[in-house]
């Protein structure tokens, strides 16, 4: 289903007084999903300058542990959401907020000293 799709199916159930949560999360999940790239890349860049001699195991090590956490973030995100809890948008949202915090963090460390 498309976005398109998504907002008509939204539509049609708020007419009938059916709550559309589970797709507006979905929306903004697909939306938020594309800037997890800027969200790595951030992190991922100031950690490459930082650990030059690193072994390979300890970066792929610490690439599937911020992958995880990313991912739990993004599922908590969306069940928080879908119980009315949070903001489908913050849900959504929330794991790219904290990575680009996090990157624009490790990256002001880096520059500073």
């Amino acid at each position: 289903m498309t976005i398109a799709e998504a907002n008509e199916e939204i539509k049609n159930l708020q007419r009938f007084n059916i709550d559309p949560i589970n797709l507006i999360t979905e929306i903004h999940k697909r939306i938020s999903l594309s800037f997890a790239n800027l969200a790595f890349l951030l992190i991922g860049l100031p950690l490459a300058i930082k650990t030059k001699k690193s072994s390979k195991s300890a970066g792929f090590g610490l690439s599937l542990a911020i992958i995880i956490a990313y991912y739990v973030l993004l599922a908590a995100g969306s069940a928080l959401s879908v119980k009315h809890i949070i903001n489908p948008a913050l849900g959504a949202w929330l794991p790219n907020i904290i990575t680009i915090s996090l990157g624009a963090y490790l990256t002001y460390k880096i520059v500073e000293g």
